[in-house]
C-alpha cells in the first residue's frame, strides 16, 4: 500500500536569533505544521531520530551514510550538477527520499558499505513510487556516489521533539551556537512529491 507523503526541504527561523536554518525530516510518521513553533533538543545525529514512533536512533553506521550523503549532495551545485530551479527541486526531493531510506530501511548489513548494497527504493521499508525520471536519475546518482573513494564527513546535528517530526541539519560553522526553538516559515522553499 502506498501513501502519499509530502517531502520538502524545511526552512526555519530561530526565534532567539532570527537566523534561518535548512533541515530535512528524519521521520515519516510524524509531521510539523507550516507556521508552527517547535522546541527541539539538539541531539547527536547517531541518536536521532527519537522513538516512538519508528524508526528510532539510526546508530553509527547509518550516520556514516547520512554524513556522506550530506557531504556530497547537500548542495547539488557542488556535486557538479548545474541546475535550474526545477532541477534543484528534483534534487531536494531525491535527497529527502534518500534520507528516509537511510533512516527507515531494515538493513541486515552491519556496516555502511554493506548498507549501500542494500539500498533499493523499489523494495523494503520505504518504497518510492513515482513516474519522475528526473528524480529517479538524481536519486540513482546519489546512491551510486555513496562511499565512492571513501566516506566523506559532514557535521550534522539532530533536532528532536517527541511531539513533532525530528529533523537533521548541517552545522554551518564550528562553534556556532544552535537553536532549540524553531518556527517554520509560511511556505516551503522546495516542495517535493513522493
Amino acid at each position: 500500500i502506498f501513501y502519499n507523503n509530502k517531502a520538502f526541504q524545511h526552512h526555519w527561523i530561530d526565534t532567539s536569533s532570527n537566523s534561518m536554518m535548512i533541515t530535512y525530516c528524519l521521520q515519516l510518521y510524524q509531521g510539523v505544521d507550516l507556521g508552527g513553533n517547535y522546541d527541539f533538543t539538539v541531539t547527536d545525529i547517531e541518536n536521532s531520530p527519537t522513538s516512538p514512533p519508528f524508526p528510532g536512533p539510526m546508530g553509527e553506521q547509518r550516520a556514516v551514510l547520512l554524513r556522506d550523503l550530506y557531504a556530497r549532495w547537500a548542495d547539488p551545485m557542488t556535486a557538479g550538477l548545474p541546475m535550474d530551479e526545477m532541477e534543484m527541486n528534483d534534487a531536494a526531493t531525491a535527497f529527502q527520499i534518500l534520507i528516509w531510506e537511510i533512516t527507515h530501511e531494515r538493513f541486515t548489513a552491519e556496516d555502511a558499505n554493506g548498507m549501500i548494497a542494500q539500498i533499493d527504493l523499489g523494495i523494503g521499508a520505504l518504497q518510492w513510487n513515482s513516474n519522475s525520471a528526473a528524480i529517479s536519475d538524481i536519486a540513482t546518482a546519489m546512491i551510486n556516489s555513496l562511499g565512492e573513494g571513501g566516506f566523506q564527513d559532514a557535521d550534522l546535528l539532530g533536532l528532536t521533539n517527541s511531539d513533532a517530526q525530528d529533523q537533521v541539519s548541517m552545522i554551518p560553522a564550528p562553534g556556532t551556537l544552535f537553536l532549540v526553538s524553531l518556527s517554520a516559515l509560511g511556505t516551503p522553499a522546495r516542495r517535493r512529491r513522493r
